[in-house]
C-alpha cells in the first residue's frame, strides 16, 4: 500500500513537471490571439442546435477544411429538425456541400433535402432538379470576415479578444495535447467593436451601436480549450439564450485539428451559374427573355379599323366614363 501511494505521488509530481507552470489567463488569451492570426490551415468539425418558442428545433453538423488563413474553405453539412411558418410545421432533413474560393466565390452543392409537408417556396420537383450539381452563387463583392460562412481565423481571434475568463479549469488533455480549459463570457461592447472593425472597407460596414443593441437581449456563455504550447484553439463551445421578445436557445461546438497541416483543397472543376430565376421555374431553367415589343403597338400588325373608338370627352377626362357605359 505504501508503495502504491509512493508511485501515485511520483506520477503526480512528474505530470506537474512535464506540463510546467501555468500562465495567467490574460497572457494565454493574448498568445492565442497572435497564434490565430498566424494560422494558415486547419480541419474542423462543428455541431450546433437551436430551439425556439414555437417548437422549432434545428440540428446541424459541419466537417471541413480551411486554407490560406481562412480565405479558402470547404465543408459538408447535414441539417435536420423542424420549423414553423404560420400555422404550418415542416420537418426537414438534408445535406449539402459548400466551397468558398478566395473570399468572393461561393459554390454550393445540394446533396439531398427533404421537407414534409412540402414548403410552398421549396417544391419537391424544384429541389430534385437542383440536387447533385455544383452551383456558383453570383457574388459581386468579396465575402467580409464578419459574414464568413466558416469558422476561420477571424473567429478564433475573436475568441481571444472579446471574452472574459470566469473560471479556469487548469491544464487538461484534449486530442492528445495539453490545453488550458476556461469558462468564458462575452464582453458585448468588445464584440460589437470587433465586428465593426472586421467589416471596415466592405460595401455594408457593421454599425457597432446597432450590433450592441441587438446582442443586448442575448446571454452567451462558453468554454475555450487553448493549446498550452503553441496557443492554437482546439475547441470552443458556446451556449446562447434569449428570453425576450421570444424565448430562444442554442449552442455550438467547434473542434480544430491539423493546425497548419491540413490537406489542400480545390474548387469544383464543373459547375453551373445559379440564378434566383431558377427557383421560379422549378429549377429547370431560366424563363424566356422579356420581349419589349409585346407592349409596343407599332410592332404589331393592327390596322386602324381594328382600333377601338373612344369618346373625346373620355379622352379629355380620364376619370369620366364613356357615355354608352352604365354609370355606377
Amino acid at each position: 500500500m505504501r508503495r502504491l501511494l509512493l508511485y501515485g505521488s511520483l506520477a503526480l509530481v512528474l505530470t506537474a513537471c512535464i506540463r510546467g507552470p501555468q500562465l495567467p489567463p490574460e497572457e494565454v488569451l493574448q498568445n492565442a490571439s497572435r497564434a490565430s492570426q498566424e494560422l494558415e490551415s486547419a480541419r474542423f468539425t462543428a455541431k450546433g442546435e437551436i430551439d425556439s418558442a414555437d417548437d422549432s428545433a434545428l440540428r446541424i453538423t459541419l466537417d471541413g477544411t480551411l486554407q490560406n488563413g481562412g480565405r479558402q474553405s470547404e465543408f459538408t453539412a447535414t441539417v435536420n429538425g423542424n420549423f414553423s411558418q404560420g400555422v404550418a410545421s415542416h420537418a426537414i432533413n438534408g445535406s449539402f456541400a459548400v466551397f468558398v474560393a478566395l473570399e468572393h466565390e461561393l459554390f454550393l452543392k445540394l446533396n439531398a433535402l427533404n421537407i414534409e409537408p412540402p414548403h410552398p417556396l421549396l417544391q419537391t420537383q424544384m429541389l430534385t432538379n437542383l440536387t447533385g450539381r455544383w452551383w456558383k452563387m453570383q457574388e459581386e463583392e468579396p465575402l467580409s470576415p464578419a459574414s464568413s460562412v466558416t469558422p476561420d481565423p477571424s473567429l478564433l481571434r475573436a475568441q481571444a479578444e472579446i471574452v472574459h475568463v470566469s473560471k479556469s479549469h487548469g491544464l487538461k488533455t484534449l486530442n492528445g495535447r495539453t490545453v488550458y480549459h476556461y469558462d468564458v463570457t462575452v464582453d458585448k461592447e468588445k464584440l460589437a467593436a470587433f465586428l465593426a472593425k472586421l467589416s471596415e472597407g466592405s460595401e455594408e460596414p457593421v454599425d457597432a451601436d446597432a450590433v450592441l443593441r441587438w446582442i443586448s437581449d442575448y446571454d452567451p456563455t462558453g468554454e475555450l480549450w487553448i493549446d498550452a504550447e503553441n496557443f492554437m484553439v482546439h475547441r470552443l463551445l458556446w451556449h446562447v439564450s434569449r428570453k425576450e421578445p421570444e424565448p430562444l436557445s442554442g449552442s455550438v461546438q467547434v473542434d480544430f485539428f491539423d493546425h497548419n497541416a491540413a490537406p489542400q483543397i480545390s474548387p469544383p472543376a464543373e459547375f453551373e451559374l445559379f440564378s434566383p430565376m431558377l427557383m421560379l421555374q422549378g429549377g429547370t431553367g431560366l424563363p424566356p427573355a422579356f420581349d419589349p415589343d409585346l407592349f409596343d403597338p407599332a410592332s404589331r400588325d393592327v390596322s386602324a379599323d381594328e382600333m377601338p373608338e373612344y369618346d373625346e370627352v373620355w379622352l379629355d377626362d380620364p376619370l369620366s366614363a364613356p357615355p354608352d357605359l352604365p354609370s355606377s
